[in-house]
Parts: structure tokens; C-alpha cells; sequence
């Protein structure tokens, strides 16, 4: 859990400038940001559920870290909220690529990570943007495996596929379903899928990948426990 004595504390507080450097952990805090981030009159910020505590800190420890400042922590219904409204933490999103505003329907990753050809960076990336935003999950009665990535952008869902190519997975996409409406075709859902159901890749990708996602984790135990109790 994080240490709740702390929640609110900073305000103002500079470690230093952001990270100027393209590396793992920066990839990993683009990734987040592309999926659970927003940045609204001057305000740069992320939630997570409060049963993710150590995801929490992850995110704490790389806005210090990366951004250079300690965000203001705080508790609203049942998730963690983590900001900043420093403007050098602004100014380090817009450098790649993210501005004010509604991004959901829109956003992308930045053009640093589908250019570049190191895994780390492509790894940390894709770990930041399904711990926001993906799942794992399995079967009751055969146990079988399924990850998913959930999101608004089309453009941003076939991003994490093309990047999970270079790593070497095999994501199926699923899109909206498209109705007739008068004239046009219009989508009836809002959301993008990229999912993968193969027992050796979901390994693969649990174990090499991974999240920072707590659920995520219980739940990967459980099936790790329940198809090693099967052998």
C-alpha cells in the first residue's frame, strides 16, 4: 500500500529537470501516460485502482525519477491520483508528442517509440501501455489464457501490435462492430481490441513483458497455480 502519510505532500517539490534520455523507464512512463494519463490546464496526472498500491508507487517512483518532481498523491472513490502541475513535467510530454486536451479517441505512441528498434524501449512501452490499459485473463474450465489491450484509438491499438511484432508476439485485432445508420456506416462500440490467446505467447509475455499491474499479477498466479496443479 502506499504510505498514506505521505498523500499531498508535493506541491512544488523539484528534484531536478526530466530525463532527457530516451530509456527503458521513460518508455515505460509514455506508456502509462498513452493509456491512463491526461494533462488538462496545466495539470499533468494518473489514476490507478486502489487495489494496484504497488503500481502506485511505480508511477511515484518514475515521476521522480523521470519527471524529476514528487507528483501530489490523493485518494478519490476508489482509485489513486497521482499529479503535477509542474511546468517542466508539461513540457516533457509535449516533446513527445502529448498535449492538453481529450486524447482518448486520438492518442498515439510518440514517434521516438515506433521508430526505434531497441527492444528495452519497445518493452517498456508496451508494459507501461497494458498495465493501464490490457488484462489477463483464463478460462474456468480448460484454463486457457487470454491477454487483451482495451482502447478508444484505433491508431494507438495498432501500434501496440506492430511494436509486439518486433518482439516477436502475434496480437489478433478486433475492431467495433460497424452498422448501417441512414446513409453511413457508423461504429456501435468505442473501444479497439488487440488480444492473444495462445498459452505459450500469454507465458511469454507475463514472464518477458510483464505489468506493473497488481490485479493483473494475482490473477496470472492463480493461473499459474491452476495449470501446474493440472500437471
Amino acid at each position: 500500500m502506499v504510505n498514506l502519510s505521505k498523500i499531498g505532500k508535493g506541491r512544488h517539490i523539484t528534484y531536478h529537470q526530466p530525463k532527457e534520455v530516451l530509456d527503458i523507464d521513460v518508455a515505460e512512463l509514455l506508456g502509462l501516460h498513452a493509456g491512463d494519463g491526461y494533462m488538462s490546464r496545466g495539470l499533468w496526472g494518473m489514476r490507478c485502482n486502489l487495489q494496484d498500491g504497488n503500481m502506485a508507487k511505480r508511477i511515484i517512483h518514475l515521476a521522480r525519477k523521470v519527471l524529476g518532481v514528487e507528483p501530489i498523491v490523493s485518494i478519490r472513490e476508489n482509485t489513486f491520483e497521482i499529479r503535477s502541475g509542474q511546468r517542466q513535467v508539461i513540457r516533457f510530454f509535449q516533446k513527445y508528442g502529448f498535449f492538453e486536451g481529450r486524447k482518448a479517441y486520438i492518442v498515439q505512441a510518440p514517434d521516438q517509440i515506433t521508430s526505434t528498434h531497441d527492444p528495452k524501449i519497445i518493452e517498456g512501452f508496451l508494459r507501461g501501455l497494458f498495465s493501464s490499459d490490457g488484462s489477463f485473463s483464463f478460462q474456468k474450465r480448460d484454463h486457457s489464457p487470454r491477454i487483451d489491450l482495451v482502447v478508444r484509438s484505433r491508431l494507438l491499438r495498432n501500434q501496440f501490435v506492430d511494436l509486439a511484432i518486433k518482439l516477436g508476439f502475434s496480437f489478433n485485432k478486433s475492431d467495433p462492430v460497424r452498422v448501417k445508420k441512414g446513409f453511413t456506416m457508423k461504429s456501435t462500440g468505442a473501444f479497439f481490441n488487440a488480444n492473444l490467446t495462445s498459452r505459450a505467447e500469454a507465458q511469454k509475455w507475463m514472464t518477458t513483458i510483464s505489468t506493473l499491474c497488481d490485479s493483473h499479477i494475482k490473477r496470472f498466479r492463480l493461473w499459474q497455480s491452476k495449470i501446474q496443479s493440472r500437471v
